[in-house]
């Protein structure tokens, strides 16, 4: 797997640095872990202060575009991203107790 960075920028209202990235692989689409763990040396910060965003696979390549976004803090993380985007990324638990 190889990536590279396309577009880098800051967003200094909301606190976070907003990218997307271009991954190249060999077989089949990589896992969203693969990926993050491909992304968190690029990012160039913890697994827990970044978040996949988007996931586009390009037609007829063995590509993706994948959308990040990092943050400084966890605290802005969790307050600006949807609840959504964290269980998809596996930073919150999704809550068993409300089924009954």
């Amino acid at each position: 797997m190889k990536s590279e960075i396309l577009s880098e920028i800051e967003n200094n209202v909301i606190g976070r640095t907003e990218y997307c990235f271009l991954i190249s692989f060999e077989g089949a689409t990589p896992s969203k872990q693969k990926i993050r763990e491909e992304l968190k040396v690029k990012v160039g910060t913890s697994p827990d202060l970044f978040v996949i965003r988007k996931i586009e696979p390009l037609a007829g390549r063995k590509a993706i575009k994948v959308y990040v976004h990092s943050y400084s803090d966890s605290e802005t993380l969790r307050r600006v991203e949807p609840l959504y985007i964290l269980k998809r990324n596996g930073l919150i638990k999704e809550n068993n107790e409300s089924k009954s």
